[in-house]
């Protein structure tokens, strides 16, 4: 039972001190110690300790507490307790000035939720010029999300618009697209997948859901050839039919674009287009940082429809080298053999061999750079290239110089050292065919 529902009582006179009462009554208190028993021997009623009640003042030893002998001026500190009701007050104080804190800052982001909303839904003016007519360019902003691939800042595009006298121009539908690993399209859909580290090509068909022959009729994979780290393929989602399945590849879309620009950029109808990735039929333009799928017309092997550099990692290939373009550059960023090269570029280890002068049974380091000449079978006209790393800030004067090389030779076999200047300001790797 607490000592507040304790029923007041009177101990007999000589059990407890006199001198211990209630605040407002003195002569009652409690039979045990409670911080409502005060002691009145001095002026100003003070709570006593519990452990001074307890073992002095609500029995007969109250006559040697020093308080009832010598009446002192003030009530010593160690015999007191601090008043309840003192505590009470400043931890109600304290509660109430948090809570007043808290609902300020409710109210502040509710403020700050709500204002937006009520901006979005004011009717839309869209500036007029003196004739009445709409502005021909549109300036919108695309929403944060939208680089869902790159952390890149929100970027603003100008779409143009032709708008009619006197007639409200609608604003253009905008196709935001999809991602890596997310379905595109309608009746049939496709995922665009970039392979990682111990993904095979009957992995992706399990993951999928679809068919590992699918996959490579749909990337014009050849049989014997594996997948690499960084390949972006497109894979058939949840497609396990026998119907024949059309080439297609997957493209990035950088920057913004008209669905018209693009589609008579890639050589394809508009309808096309939309219906191969699963547009709205209004779309008006295509957004930025997303992936598309295309008809893909390279369907030689499968290395022809990879594109020149990296995407998002994976290994290197160079641009074409050559006076036919007929060489490209591979760096190698994991272990291995010439011969899984060879198969990759549908030539041969010996090829490979000759053209650099390795080993055809040799496995490749990481970091490694080799001169590869794609769809090439045979060794006995397999030219020796030699392979150079030129260094920034180089005169190219000067290597032609050092190395005795014929200028016309060179520019034919590095045609991209003619649309720069003399001296270039990034590291270039350069061919030079055995004279």
């Amino acid at each position: 039972m607490s000592e507040y529902s304790q029923q007041p009582t009177i101990p007999t006179i000589g059990q407890r001190c006199p001198c211990l009462g209630f605040i407002d009554d003195p002569d009652t208190c409690y039979r045990n110690s409670s911080a409502q028993n005060y002691c009145h021997r001095l002026q100003h009623p003070t709570p006593v300790a519990l452990h001074h009640q307890r073992e002095v003042c609500l029995t007969e030893k109250f006559v040697d507490c020093p308080v009832f002998q010598v009446k002192p001026h003030s009530f010593p500190p160690k015999l007191a307790i601090r008043h309840a009701t003192q505590t009470t007050v400043k931890k109600t104080v304290v509660l109430t000035r948090l809570f007043a804190l808290l609902v300020l800052c409710l109210a502040a982001l509710a403020i700050a939720l709500w204002i937006p909303s009520l901006i979005s839904g004011l009717p839309d003016r869209s500036p007029v010029d003196e004739t009445g007519n709409l502005p021909a360019v549109i300036h919108m902003e695309t929403p944060s999300d939208a680089a869902e691939n790159k952390n890149e800042p929100t970027p603003t595009v100008d779409v143009i618009y032709t708008a009619t006298n006197g007639i409200s121009t609608a604003k253009p539908r905008i196709f935001w697209g999809a991602g890596l690993e997310t379905p595109i399209g309608r009746d049939r859909q496709y995922v665009v997948h970039q392979v990682k580290v111990n993904e095979s090509l009957s992995f992706l068909a399990a993951t999928y859901h679809t068919d590992l022959e699918k996959i490579k009729q749909v990337n014009v994979i050849p049989d014997g050839v594996g997948v690499w780290v960084g390949d972006v393929l497109v894979i058939p989602y949840h497609e396990l039919g026998d119907e024949g399945l059309p080439p297609l590849r997957a493209v990035f879309v950088d920057g913004f674009h008209t669905l018209a620009d693009f589609a008579s950029e890639h050589g394809m109808s508009k309808s096309e287009l939309i219906s191969l990735n699963g547009m709205p039929d209004d779309t008006d333009v295509i957004a930025s940082n997303q992936w598309l799928l295309l008809p893909n017309d390279l369907t030689e092997v499968f290395h022809a429809v990879l594109t020149p550099t990296p995407i998002f990692g994976g290994e290197y290939f160079s641009t074409s080298m050559g006076p036919s373009g007929e060489y490209v550059l591979h760096q190698v960023t994991l272990e291995k053999k010439l011969s899984e090269i060879a198969v990759r570029y549908g030539t041969t280890s010996e090829v490979l061999a000759g053209i650099n002068g390795l080993d055809h049974a040799m496995t490749l380091v990481t970091g490694q750079v080799i001169v590869v000449r794609p769809n090439f079978r045979l060794v006995s006209l397999a030219d020796r290239i030699y392979l150079f790393h030129i260094g920034p800030s180089v005169l190219v004067e000067d290597v032609l110089k050092l190395m005795e090389w014929d200028d016309a030779v060179f520019y034919a076999y590095n045609p991209e050292r003619l649309a720069q200047p003399s001296e270039s300001q990034t590291e270039q790797w350069v061919i030079y065919p055995e004279m």
